[in-house]
């Protein structure tokens, strides 16, 4: 999880974590009391997704701002295939979130809003998780150090 991360370049555009991605892969980042100001195409996660970009298992919380394109995860997306046709695909987006109430965004096309306080509960599930991992891994190298 990233905290606090704080982008203000309200005359620029592609503002977020990624300005831009191109058939990228995000998968869980979890950001955590953003504040950014951007032009066009801003987002807390990515600015502009490009050439099949996929999202998934993140979230992100604070403030976003922007004069065009702004979204919670992403500002906006342009999946452009050339091979004699052009077609135009959104990118997959899947159990990503963004905080409906410290955004003041209530819906989107990519991801969910959620409240502060349901991704509250999500982070701390995740957390717990994240923990038993850790402390399942610890408990095996301790069993194999003993076994030594």
């Amino acid at each position: 999880m990233l905290c606090r991360l704080n982008i203000s370049a309200s005359d620029k555009d592609n503002q977020g974590l990624f300005e831009t991605t191109n058939g990228a892969t995000i998968k869980n980042i979890h950001l955590a009391k953003v504040n950014i100001e951007g032009k066009n195409n801003s987002g807390g996660l990515i600015g502009s997704a490009t050439g099949g970009t996929t999202v998934s298992k993140s979230s992100v919380t604070g403030n976003i701002a922007g004069t065009g394109a702004t979204g919670g995860l992403i500002g906006t997306y342009d999946n452009i295939v050339f091979n004699g046709t052009i077609s135009v695909t959104a990118p997959t987006v899947t159990e990503a979130y963004w905080d409906t109430v410290t955004t003041g965004i209530a819906t989107g096309t990519h991801g969910s809003g959620k409240t502060t306080t349901e991704l509250a509960v999500q982070m701390r599930k995740l957390l717990l998780k994240l923990i038993l991992i850790i402390s399942t891994f610890i408990i095996i190298v301790l069993i194999g150090v003993m076994k030594t």
